[in-house]
């Protein structure tokens, strides 16, 4: 078999032999090189070439004519390279190539490997590798009526099918903004082709432009209809239909996406457990962490453990999300997500091994969501892999800190509020620029306007720049106008519930469940410190509360660590580091009071006398 030939069809047609160029300028002996190299190692009858190279009728001396141009072909090969990998057989002309040398067979090769490959990041690197073989229209310099009316549409619906698959690859992890120009060229080369205005609707709606999302199917409805008569397929009406509701399945990394997330075995009582290759992209924008992720960023360069801490709701998820994608070119070997919300103490060693399995010195961001009740499991495993993986780094959500060595912790405070009530400090506050963001969504008829502007920032007030509170009293907005909503505001537990989201992110979508969680976590003095504490209308320091919480359950010596207890698990926030200065956001003392309230008569007698603080 002749090697160190090359044949390249996709494209101008280029003979190379051993990367130098041989040129071939006959037409017709440019033709029959790429006839036979489209069948690289079969042999191609005569009668096949005379119709290939002359049509369905061609002249009577047609036979002889192939036989000078093989001969003539042949000699300049030879004379090129001294060596020929044109040869007779008995069934006709054959081309001898090496597996790999014909450009148009290694792409269907690359794309058959592709389709079978569940990992999505080799799956993705396949298809680029293939589609990176393209140089333009194939054998665009080739005259050949059958090459053009057979070969040539095929290979291009090839490769249309492998752009597909890639930009599937491409949104699976998280790479929405960077394929929203080349879906935006392939859609207006292509208008009728449904997948490619499907790609770019989700990557659109991951990007947090859902206008622009539904104003693409508004489009492609128009093109379907006006030229073929017909209503979008399946794929784009059900996409649209997920897009108006909401719909959490779109967020490709909570559900399983061939190759990408990777399973383990679900603990006794527990769901299956999901870790992700990729960060998840995001359905909406974020709002005002600028600054809180610079110094995050500037961190992770130089330590290997982060923990995002804050109250539920406070948006720890969302900033170490955006963070691990922006961070995510630093690290080769990839950033792996692992929620552990539903994960028991018993399992999460195992998970962390399989989410790091690999050699010790890979270069790889973990981030480790909703670690708030694995605090203790956690320690051992965690710290093993830091020692035993070199290159991984960290990157953790809890309400409270860790506790291990190296960890670094950032406390995520509240958006910033109006500090005016013009519109020009309202609309400069993160917290306002969130609810008009969130309930333009529901009703793009929402504005912010000089009428409105103090209502809305009294509401942001009330909300206190919480971002999840924000997002639920968004919701509200589709029935209840600003200041109507403002005047319900003292009763925020039912104010802030959002009834119509789908069931699987229930959890996440009221505040009461949301203070539940944190309740959970505290022991039985921290509740009952938690619940006395709310008697305390704003700042506190140590001994006010050792004066007001002492009594039954919890002695004075005792309340500083219950305290600290509760400043660690971000209930308490301290306000005034010099002074030790301590307060309850006005939504955590209103949970603790209705927690004050079930208190049995002897502790919610002691409560009620402590409300008689001046």
């Amino acid at each position: 078999m002749a090697s160190g030939w090359e044949y390249r069809l996709l494209g101008p047609l280029e003979i190379n032999y051993q990367q130098v160029p041989v040129p071939i300028r006959a037409a017709k002996q440019r033709a029959l090189i790429a006839l036979l190299s489209i069948e690289a190692n079969r042999p191609v009858s005569p009668d096949k070439l005379i119709v290939s190279l002359w049509g369905a009728t061609p002249p009577p001396s047609a036979r002889n004519a192939l036989q000078n141009h093989v001969l003539r072909l042949r000699k300049l090969l030879i004379q090129a390279a001294g060596d020929c990998p044109v040869s007779t057989q008995a069934g006709g002309y054959l081309v001898h190539a090496d597996p790999e040398s014909v450009d148009a067979h290694q792409f269907t090769a690359l794309l058959d490997r592709a389709r079978t490959t569940e990992e999505v990041r080799a799956r993705s690197a396949l298809l680029h590798q293939a589609l990176g073989l393209w140089r333009g229209h194939p054998l665009s310099d080739v005259p050949s009526d059958t090459l053009h009316r057979d070969t040539v549409p095929l290979l291009v619906e090839h490769r249309l099918r492998a752009v597909e698959l890639r930009l599937d690859a491409d949104l699976a992890l998280g790479r929405h903004g960077d394929v929203l120009a080349e879906l935006r060229e392939l859609t207006t080369a292509h208008p009728l082709q449904e997948r490619f205005w499907a790609q770019r609707m989700l990557a659109l709606y991951r990007a947090g432009r859902c206008a622009e999302a539904l104003e693409c199917y508004r489009m492609v409805g128009k093109l379907l209809a006006d030229q073929l008569g017909i209503d979008p397929g399946t794929e784009l009406r059900d996409l649209h239909q997920a897009m108006l509701t909401a719909d959490p399945a779109l967020d490709h990394v909570r559900w399983p996406v061939a190759g990408s997330p990777h399973e383990a075995a679900p603990m006794a009582g527990q769901p299956t457990v999901v870790w992700a290759d990729a960060i998840p992209a995001e359905l909406t924008s974020l709002v005002g962490r600028e600054k809180l992720l610079e110094q995050a960023e500037r961190l992770l360069r130089a330590v290997r453990l982060i923990t995002f801490t804050g109250i539920g709701g406070i948006g720890k998820t969302r900033l170490a999300l955006r963070l691990g994608a922006v961070m995510s070119g630093s690290f080769p070997d990839g950033v792996r997500l692992l929620d552990l919300a539903d994960v028991a103490g018993t399992g999460v060693a195992d998970l962390l091994a399989a989410a790091c399995d690999g050699p010790p010195d890979r270069r790889l961001l973990l981030v480790l969501d909703n670690c708030d009740h694995l605090v203790e499991s956690l320690a051992p495993p965690v710290t093993a892999l830091l020692r035993a993986v070199t290159g991984l780094r960290l990157l953790a959500t809890s309400r409270q800190r860790l506790g291990l060595p190296g960890e670094h912790v950032l406390p995520v405070p509240p958006l910033g509020l109006p500090d005016g009530e013009d519109l020009a400090s309202v609309q400069a506050s993160d917290a306002v620029r969130l609810l008009v963001a969130r309930a333009m969504a529901v009703d793009a008829g929402i504005r912010l306007t000089a009428a409105n502007c103090r209502a809305v920032a009294g509401l942001c007030q009330r909300l206190e720049g919480i971002p999840l509170a924000i997002e639920l009293a968004a919701t509200r907005l589709r029935t209840l106008p600003i200041d109507e909503m403002l005047l319900r505001a003292d009763d925020r537990f039912r104010l802030l519930t959002d009834h119509h989201v789908h069931l699987a992110a229930a959890r996440h979508r009221s505040m009461r469940a949301v203070l539940d969680a944190s309740y959970q976590l505290c022991s039985a003095q921290e509740r009952l410190l938690w619940a006395w504490l709310s008697v305390f209308p704003g700042e506190f320091d140590l001994p006010a509360a050792e004066s007001v919480c002492t009594g039954e359950g919890i002695a004075g010596t005792e309340v500083m660590d219950l305290l600290a207890g509760l400043v660690d698990k971000s209930v308490v926030t301290v306000t005034r580091q010099d002074r030790s200065r301590c307060r309850l956001l006005d939504i955590i003392r209103e949970y603790g009071q209705l927690r004050l309230a079930e208190l049995g008569p002897a502790r919610r007698a002691g409560g009620q006398a402590r409300r008689a603080l001046p």
